[in-house]
């Protein structure tokens, strides 16, 4: 595992109340030194299509052979859209990884969805992404792979501060696209 190579997935900044296609951007890095493909498309926001459009975005991609994991930070991508990650990853027979940097508040995440249509739907398909696992300074969910397997994968695909370099540079990019700048903390 020493240049695995990841792909980090993160959302485009969007207007929040207006119902738009949300930018979604994946970049692939090998190890944490080498970024070596861009991939996108784009989801609903607080719609029900990010697990077949992201799904369909590796398996149809000329990259998709060369995916080792897919990273994720955060669950759902344009506003309460949720990505089924256990689903994600038996079809793509890759591990998948959730990133966050703190662990969410479920009666904050239980409120934003009681605001959606079909909230039993989404907080089903949070459940189903299984535990919150404590890994190093970050928060995971895991599929695909273990704990201690994702200690090591995170070290080598992460260069600066605590997330892997492709969500890093995966969020740096969705942010210029949407705003014409980066800007946020990635």
């Amino acid at each position: 595992m020493l240049h695995p190579r990841v792909l980090g997935i993160d959302d485009a900044p969007f207007e929040r109340g207006v119902r738009n296609s949300v930018p979604i951007i994946g970049v692939l890095y090998r190890g944490n030194q080498f970024l070596e493909g861009l991939v996108a498309t784009k989801v609903r926001q607080d719609g029900w299509d990010s697990t077949k459009k992201i799904l369909a975005l590796i398996r149809e991609g000329r990259f998709g052979n060369q995916i080792e994991a897919v990273l994720f930070k955060g669950i759902a991508v344009g506003g309460f859209n949720v990505v089924d990650v256990k689903t994600l990853a038996e079809k793509l027979k890759k591990p998948v990884i959730v990133v966050m940097r703190k662990r969410p508040d479920p009666e904050a995440i239980r409120k934003a969805a009681m605001n959606l249509p079909n909230p039993r739907k989404r907080l089903d398909l949070l459940q189903r992404a299984g535990e919150i696992v404590p890994v190093d300074r970050l928060f995971c969910q895991l599929h695909g792979i273990t704990p201690k397997e994702v200690v090591k994968l995170l070290r080598v695909t992460t260069s600066r501060g605590n997330l892997p370099e492709a969500l890093r540079v995966a969020h740096i990019i969705a942010s210029g696209l949407a705003r014409g700048e980066s800007h946020g903390r990635a």
